[in-house]
C-alpha cells in the first residue's frame, strides 16, 4: 500500500507542477509560448488567485480565453489556468507589441525602478517586444530600447499586415506629418494642413498609409484624420468653433445630459472643436473622439469657425526648455525665457519644432507655451520686476539614506523632490535670481543643516519640496505649509499658484510644525506636491507636463511675493 501512495505521489507532481510534455491542442484563440521560466499558472486572470501550477519557458500552450492582460491555457492535463500576458509570445517566433495604458509611461536601462529613466512613451503608443523578465517587459520604440513596468501595458497580438484601405479622409491637425514608415521616429517625407482632403491605401495599428496629391505619400497617425470628404456639413446647429477645457477630468457622454454614459474624459486645457449644442450641452470633437458635455466647462470662441493654425509661439514660463527632440529625455539645446516668441516649423505629436534663435530647430512641448500675442506679452514683461536682487534657497526633501515616502509603484521621495527642485532652480537662474539648492545630488542633509542654509545665504524665500503618503490610498491633493504668521503670504501666493496651474485638488494652506520652517527665520514654506500613496496621483506626479506645471506655479508664486 505504501509503494502505491508513493508511486501516486509522484506521478501527481510531476504531472500538476512542471508540464514538460504539453498536448498541441487547437483553440478558437490560437496558441502562445511562455517566455519567462517556471511562470505560474493561477485559478482565475489575477495575481490575487491562487496558484495552481507552474510552466516552463519556451513550452507553447493551446489558448482557450483572453480577458485583458491575462490569458486561460490547456495545461496537458487538460485543466485550465490562467497566465500574465507579459510573461508570454506568440509562437513561429511572431513579432508582439505593447500598448500602453499611462501617461509618460518611464523606459528604464534595466528591468527593475532602481534603473536610469532613458525615454518615455505616451498613453495608447505602441512599442514592439523584446524580451521579458518578471514583471518588466523590454520594448523597441522610435530607435530606443528598454524596459517598462508590465502592469502599465496592454500586450497587442502580433503585429498585422497592413490592411488595404480605398477611401478619402479629411486632416484635422493644424500641420500633420507625413512618414516615410509608420513610425514616429522614421523620417519626414511631407505635410498636411487642417481641412486638407488625402487619399488612404492602407491602414496598420494607429497608422495609415496616405496620398497627398500626385506628389507625397506616406504614413500618418490615423487620429488626425476624419473620415469624409472636406467641406461634410456640420449638424444643423453646429458652431464649428474651437472650444478649451476649463475643468481637469471632464467626462464626455453618450448623450447630453448627466445620465449618460461616460466615453472618455479630458484634462483641463485640452482644446476641442464644438460641432454641435443642445441647452447647456455641447457636442464636441478631440482628437476624432466625439460626445456630449457640459457646456459651463468648455470656453469657446465665437471669432473663427476654424481654430487657427500656430505660425508662432510665446513661452510662458522662465527657464523652459527647448531640446533637440520630442521627449524630455532628449539634451537641451536652448533655455527659453518668459515672453520669447518662436517660428513654429511643425509639430509631432504634443510637441512643437521651433526655429532657434542661434539657428537651426528644438522642440518645445506644447503645454508649456501659448499662441503669440507680442503686444501683451512684452506689456507683461515690463510690468514685472525681475529677480536679479533676490535670493532663493531651494530644499529638495529627504536624500541619501532618508528616502522620504515609498510610492505605491516604489517611487522614492527624494528622487522626485530633486527633480522638481532642478525644473524651479532652472527658471530662477534664468531670471536672474541667486538660487541655492540644499543638495544637488541623492545626499543626505540634515534638517539643521537646511535651516542653516537659508540663515548663511540670508534667503528672500526658502522653499522646502515634498511629496505626501497616507495610509488611505484615495487621498490626493496638494498642501502648502507654513509656521510663522509673516510667512502666510509667501504660502498664499505659491499655494494659489499651484491650484490655478495644475487640476489637482486643493488640500488648504495650514501651519506646520516641521523642522525646517520652524527653526527658519528667514520667509519659509513646506509644499507637498501630491500622494504618492494614490496610484493615480503617483502616475500623475511623473509626467512631464505635472513637473513643469507645479514648477511653473512656484516660480509664478515666488514672483508674485518677491515683487
Amino acid at each position: 500500500m505504501r509503494k502505491k501512495s508513493i508511486w501516486f505521489l509522484c506521478f501527481m507532481l510531476a504531472a500538476g507542477l512542471f508540464h514538460t510534455q504539453p498536448l498541441t491542442i487547437k483553440a478558437e484563440e490560437g496558441s502562445l509560448t511562455i517566455a519567462a521560466e517556471n511562470v505560474h499558472v493561477r485559478s482565475g486572470p489575477g495575481t490575487s488567485y491562487s496558484l495552481i501550477a507552474k510552466v516552463e519557458k519556451g513550452r507553447e500552450y493551446a489558448v482557450v480565453e483572453r480577458k485583458q492582460n491575462w490569458t486561460k491555457i490547456r495545461l496537458s492535463s487538460g485543466k485550465s489556468g490562467w497566465v500574465a500576458n507579459w510573461l508570454t509570445s506568440s509562437p513561429r517566433g511572431q513579432e508582439q507589441y505593447v500598448q500602453t495604458a499611462a501617461d509618460d509611461l518611464r523606459i528604464r536601462s534595466g528591468a527593475g525602478s532602481k534603473y536610469d529613466v532613458i525615454g518615455t512613451l505616451a498613453k495608447g503608443r505602441k512599442a514592439k517586444v523584446l524580451n521579458r523578465q518578471g514583471d518588466w517587459v523590454k520594448v523597441a520604440q522610435g530607435g530606443t530600447e528598454g524596459w517598462v513596468a508590465a502592469e502599465y501595458v496592454n500586450l497587442g497580438k502580433t503585429a498585422a499586415e497592413p490592411i488595404s484601405v480605398q477611401s478619402t479622409a479629411t486632416v484635422n491637425a493644424s500641420s500633420l506629418n507625413i512618414r516615410q514608415a509608420p513610425d514616429t521616429a522614421s523620417s519626414i517625407e511631407g505635410s498636411a494642413a487642417r481641412n486638407e482632403t488625402v487619399q488612404v491605401l492602407a491602414q496598420n495599428g494607429e497608422w495609415s498609409q496616405i496620398k497627398k496629391g500626385n506628389s507625397i505619400s506616406g504614413w500618418v497617425l490615423t487620429k488626425y484624420l476624419s473620415s469624409g470628404k472636406a467641406g461634410e456639413k456640420l449638424p444643423e446647429n453646429s458652431t464649428g468653433q474651437s472650444g478649451k477645457v476649463t475643468a481637469g477630468g471632464l467626462k464626455v457622454r453618450e448623450s447630453s445630459s448627466l445620465s449618460g454614459k461616460v466615453k472618455f474624459t479630458l484634462p483641463k486645457g485640452a482644446k476641442v472643436t464644438v460641432l454641435d449644442s443642445s441647452g447647456d450641452w455641447l457636442y464636441i470633437e478631440h482628437d476624432g473622439n466625439k460626445g456630449w458635455t457640459a457646456g459651463w466647462y468648455v470656453s469657446t470662441s465665437s471669432s473663427s469657425k476654424v481654430q487657427p493654425e500656430i505660425n508662432t509661439v510665446t513661452i510662458t514660463g522662465s527657464g523652459t526648455n527647448i531640446r533637440k527632440g520630442p521627449d524630455t529625455s532628449s539634451s537641451i539645446a536652448h533655455i527659453a525665457a518668459a515672453g520669447e516668441t518662436f517660428s513654429v516649423l511643425g509639430k509631432d505629436g504634443d510637441w512643437l519644432k521651433v526655429e532657434l534663435p542661434q539657428g537651426g530647430a528644438g522642440f518645445v512641448a506644447s503645454w508649456v507655451i501659448g499662441n503669440s500675442q507680442p503686444k501683451e506679452t512684452a506689456a507683461a514683461k515690463n510690468s514685472s520686476p525681475g529677480l536679479s536682487s533676490k535670493t532663493i534657497v531651494i530644499d529638495p526633501g529627504h536624500g541619501g539614506r532618508d528616502g522620504g515616502a515609498v510610492g505605491t509603484r516604489g517611487t522614492l521621495e527624494k528622487d522626485l523632490t530633486l527633480k522638481t527642485a532642478k525644473l524651479v532652480y532652472d527658471k530662477l537662474k534664468a531670471s536672474g535670481a541667486d538660487v541655492h539648492l540644499t543638495r544637488s545630488q541623492d545626499t543626505y542633509i540634515s534638517l539643521p543643516a537646511r535651516a542653516a542654509a537659508s540663515h548663511y545665504r540670508n534667503a528672500d524665500a526658502f522653499i522646502s519640496i515634498h511629496y505626501d503618503s497616507s495610509t488611505d490610498s484615495r487621498v490626493h491633493g496638494l498642501t502648502t505649509y507654513y509656521y510663522s504668521a509673516a510667512d502666510k503670504p509667501l504660502a498664499s501666493s505659491i499655494h494659489n499658484q499651484l491650484v490655478k496651474r495644475t487640476s489637482s485638488k486643493s488640500l488648504g494652506i495650514r501651519h506646520g510644525d516641521f523642522h525646517v520652517i520652524r527653526e527658519n527665520n528667514r520667509p519659509s514654506v513646506l509644499l507637498e506636491l501630491g500622494f504618492l500613496s494614490n496610484p493615480n496621483e503617483e502616475l500623475s506626479i511623473h509626467s512631464a507636463s505635472y513637473q513643469e506645471q507645479v514648477s511653473q506655479a512656484i516660480y509664478y508664486g515666488l514672483t508674485g511675493y518677491l515683487n
